[in-house]
């Protein structure tokens, strides 16, 4: 492959190369790189897709230096047995971008400002010509073989994550995304009904007085699930549209209320009305179409594989960023699994992992995804979430555990209990934090004694 033609060359650039042209690029770019990268940022940051990555907090103040680090580093001299670390190294960072999802051309410009910057400090130092003209001939190459380690694994990580949602959208069971359309369907006509309920007995109602269906549960399900369960990418477009429109039609009608239950009131619940049936339509097609298709998951919960987690979590990553709405993580341990195990057998053990992921699935919102992280562990990503909210979520799970009366063969029951640990989305592009943060939660609830939720803090 290309990389490993690049790591044959750094590694002679390294072992085998001027060391003395090593060190006068070493001596001008380490007092000259903390400005380069200010420029860096300066520039890229006038980049109008440059928003979404940069603009953050976080990554505003821990960026830079990690930058630094980076740019300073490249020119160490190093041995043989350093080169592979330092390789790797430069495709963790290319696989760090395509999990920020970060496009390819916003990396090559970042790598031609660092290339312009570098080369302008050494072409103005004090060094002979003969000196500069190979150093010149070096950085650049150096960097054209970083920039080609990082644009393998960034496109290895972009093509596996593809094939990833591809799968997911596949192994989504049929006969589960077909029941859970219609509470959707019938979610809806239950939100008509109350809606409608509520415009005849106020005379006067007034926006925020009720619930919209896009902020409804059926709204949140639409805009966190339908994008990567469904096939067909048009589907949830039509269907956000759908939702508007109901809106729409909604407002309208509760403004002409205070005018009387007259001819114009009448002719805008038809319009709502039809809209609702547009809706139920379009869902009752998706359950159809579901029903049809061969059913690619027979897993021991019935839940969703870790494999698809990155795929979920990047999705509700660029949604929080998109809508400034934070997301959460909620990790579940199986207090003491081992001794259900030995105790009664692992058929046992299997009951009870299913019977604790219906709990978790039947405890948690339309908008959430709920996951087998491993073994006795599982994890819920909860879209459009708030702190307090995300607490009573993981508490209502561990409380009806604990509550619970499980099932385990031959008429035995056996009582269980749950560590619980949550982490909400602290703004920064790599999901990988809030995971970390979520499972030192859930240690914590477990050497806190077991059978308890611990939230992580947002500066953790």
């Amino acid at each position: 492959m290309m990389a490993d033609i690049d790591q044959i060359k750094l590694q002679k650039t390294f072992t085998h190369g001027d060391q003395a042209v090593l060190g006068e690029i070493a001596k001008i770019l380490k007092p000259n790189a903390a400005e380069i990268i200010n420029i860096f940022y300066s520039e890229l940051l006038g980049h109008p897709d440059v928003e979404l990555f940069l603009d953050s907090e976080i990554v505003a103040e821990r960026l830079p230096k990690v930058v630094t680090e980076w740019l300073t580093g490249l020119f160490d001299p190093r041995t043989e047995e350093e080169i592979a670390a330092y390789v790797e190294r430069q495709r963790e960072i290319g696989r760090i971008h395509a999990r920020l999802n970060i496009p390819m051309h916003l990396v090559v410009d970042g790598m031609r400002l660092v290339r312009r910057e570098v080369n302008k400090r050494m072409i103005s130092a004090d060094i002979k010509r003969d000196i500069l003209v190979q150093a010149i001939v070096l950085i650049d190459e150096t960097l054209d073989h970083v920039m080609s380690l990082m644009n393998e694994s960034y496109m290895n990580d972009l093509l596996q994550h593809e094939r990833n949602l591809q799968s997911f959208k596949m192994q989504v069971p049929p006969l589960s995304l077909a029941m859970e359309c219609e509470r959707m369907r019938s979610f809806v006509y239950d939100w008509f009904n109350r809606t409608v309920l509520f415009f005849y007995e106020n005379n006067a109602p007034s926006i925020g007085q009720w619930t919209t269906l896009e902020r409804s549960e059926f709204g949140l399900w639409v805009i966190h699930k339908i994008p990567i369960l469904v096939q067909e990418p048009k589907f949830e477009t039509r269907l956000r549209h759908q939702v508007r429109s109901i809106d729409d039609a909604a407002a309208k009608t509760a403004a002409e209320r205070a005018q009387g239950i007259g001819k114009q009131f009448t002719s805008n619940l038809h319009t709502l009305t039809d809209c609702v049936s547009e809706v139920a339509w379009a869902l009752s097609s998706l359950i159809d179409e579901t029903l049809k298709m061969e059913s690619g998951r027979d897993t021991l919960t019935k839940l969703f594989n870790r494999r698809f987690l990155p795929t979920v979590i990047q999705h509700e990553t660029e949604l929080s960023t998109k809508h400034e709405t934070p997301f959460g993580i909620i990790m579940f341990d199986i207090d003491h699994f081992k001794n259900v195990n030995d105790t009664h057998g692992h058929d046992a053990g299997d009951m009870v992992l299913r019977q604790f992921a219906e709990i978790l699935a039947h405890n948690v919102r339309a908008n959430d995804y709920v996951f087998r992280f491993g073994g006795e562990e599982f994890l819920v990503v909860l879209g459009d979430v708030v702190e307090n909210a995300a607490f009573d979520i993981a508490e209502k799970a561990r409380t009806t555990v604990a509550d619970a009366a499980f099932k385990i063969g031959s008429g035995k029951n056996l009582n269980i209990t749950t560590s619980v640990g949550i982490a909400i989305h602290d703004g920064h592009p790599d999901y990988n934090r809030t995971i970390k943060r979520a499972d030192d939660a859930l240690y914590s609830a477990k050497h806190g004694g077991r059978n308890r939720s611990v939230i992580s803090p947002r500066s953790a």
